[in-house]
């Protein structure tokens, strides 16, 4: 199983370690690191790869993904103000997501952390990012593809609790301890 994070505006991935997952309802520990100043959280829509596919036309990339989740993935911020990529893309842990749901046919909200954003068009740009990303890997069953939502990353702090919900079924909880 591959996460992957794609950003559509310019074509950038990236992989995070399986070992990032965390569970569904389980909470979030964060890692006491010397170098990280704080922690964000960010949001992701999160999308199921159901078949087996390479060099996938965006025609056909329906096919591939069924299902959708959020994703809060926690993100170091060192004392310089910058992210330290490599720490978020190994941290054990470090993403969560809710549970996986059928994707709507219409536009709909995602809420997270009381934030919402209104989501249309997402069938075409998860088929355009299977399509552009199955050109150079292959997709497999499981497989997770991470799309960047318009939601500003958020501090987190140990007690913090996030909820999200998408097209109204709330769909994710997570504690940070």
């Amino acid at each position: 199983m591959k996460i992957i994070t794609v950003n559509p505006s310019s074509e950038a991935y990236g992989l995070i370690a399986d070992s990032a997952l965390n569970l569904p309802g389980r909470p979030v520990f964060l890692p006491d690191i010397p170098e990280v100043a704080e922690w964000k959280a960010s949001f992701f829509l999160a999308v199921k790869i159901c078949r087996l596919g390479k060099t996938i036309k965006e025609k056909f990339a329906h096919r591939y993904f069924d299902r959708i989740s959020l994703a809060m993935r926690l993100t170091p911020v060192g004392p310089d103000g910058n992210t330290i990529g490599a720490i978020a893309s190994v941290s054990d842990f470090a993403l969560t997501l809710g549970e996986w749901t059928e994707i709507p046919t219409e536009e709909f909200s995602i809420i997270a952390n009381s934030q919402t954003v209104h989501m249309s068009g997402c069938r075409e740009i998860i088929s355009r990012s299977i399509e552009n990303l199955s050109r150079i890997a292959t997709l497999k069953i499981g497989d997770i593809i991470l799309l960047p939502i318009e939601l500003p990353a958020v501090p987190v702090a140990i007690g913090d609790r996030f909820e999200g919900s998408i097209a109204g079924s709330h769909i994710f909880s997570c504690r940070i301890r």
